[in-house]
């Protein structure tokens, strides 16, 4: 979540972040709670359509 590929506001006061890793699409959700990062999910996207 340091230095993502990509970065997208989500629902509520969720993030999405995006980071290709050795081929691999992660997504992961997140918010963020005073001082901690709640992690919601983490998604492998490789091989998926995103809707646009």
């Amino acid at each position: 979540m340091a230095a993502p590929d990509r970065t997208e506001q989500s629902i509520e006061q969720r993030k999405n972040v995006y980071k290709l890793i050795n081929g691999r699409l992660l997504k992961v959700t997140y918010t963020e709670e005073g001082s901690d990062v709640i992690i919601i999910t983490v998604i492998d996207k490789t091989g998926r359509r995103e809707r646009t």
